[in-house]
């Protein structure tokens, strides 16, 4: 049977052997367990998104080469004929990597 982080957390904090201590220990581990699983799974569901985004043709990555040969990556999205930048700035059309260097390149 597979125990879950909650049920291991009371399990430890029972096993303490002062009732208080072993309620602020079970509780703090079972918080933290379920914070850590709870976030996993934002990611993934967000990941998720932005995949469905991409595919859908609503977003688009436009690398920019910056001076020191890194390449910086900026993420649009599409809003009715134009994008939308990271800072929300609004292009007509797909702005080109030259219009983009000066707001996010280095």
């Amino acid at each position: 049977m597979k125990t879950r982080p909650r049920h291991r957390a009371a399990i430890i904090g029972h096993q303490s052997g002062n009732t208080a201590e072993g309620a602020l220990i079970g509780g703090a581990i079972g918080a933290g367990g379920g914070y850590m699983i709870g976030n996993e799974q934002d990611k993934k569901k967000t990941k998720a998104e932005i995949d469905q985004l991409r595919e859908e043709g609503q977003l688009v990555t436009v690398n920019i080469t910056n001076s020191n040969g890194s390449v910086s990556q900026v993420i649009l999205r599409k809003q009715g004929v134009g994008f939308v930048g990271p800072k929300g700035e609004y292009y007509n059309t797909m702005p080109t990597e030259a219009q983009l260097k000066p707001v996010y390149g280095f």
